[in-house]
């Protein structure tokens, strides 16, 4: 944790995917959510999340085709796109860090839709809930149902 904390932060989260210790996976994991909530709380940076490709990179590793993308995004209102690119990033960041070969996980965009779209409370207290429930939910390998009861209830907590 010590060799984290001494680098920057966009090299951390590289680092961290190789560790092996799960108290180092899960404090790196907890940094990804702290930063995205600051991103999200900036309106600066929703223009950066925008611009960013992510949604159809994320469809294509999970689907193998930008397809499912383009469908996703219609169903946004534009003035919503940048925050459900921010969390969909997030997400991916986190089930990155989270997934391994000895405990492999399954990233399904279209159950955690809903979420993703779930704007209740500020977009800070939103994402952070949303990063707690599914760093929850992949290393406690929960129902998609379980994951909505703690997205909420982190929601509550804030």
């Amino acid at each position: 944790m010590a060799l984290v904390e001494a680098i920057a932060p966009a090299k951390q989260l590289r680092l961290a995917r190789f560790l092996r210790d799960r108290e180092a996976r899960t404090i790196a994991a907890a940094k990804i959510v702290d930063r995205y909530t600051f991103q999200m709380a900036i309106t600066g940076q929703l223009t950066t999340l925008l611009k960013s490709p992510v949604l159809q990179f994320i469809s294509t590793i999970s689907t193998g085709s930008p397809a499912l993308a383009y469908v996703l995004a219609e169903k946004i209102p534009v003035e919503q796109l940048p925050v459900v690119i921010g969390k969909l990033q997030m997400a991916y960041d986190l089930f990155s860090l989270l997934n391994s070969d000895s405990n492999p996980l399954n990233f399904d965009m279209l159950q955690l839709w809903p979420l993703l779209q779930e704007n209740t409370g500020s977009l800070e207290q939103n994402a952070w809930a949303l990063g707690h429930a599914l760093v929850e939910y992949w290393t406690q390998n929960l129902a998609i149902e379980q994951l909505q009861e703690k997205f909420e209830e982190y929601l509550q907590q804030v």
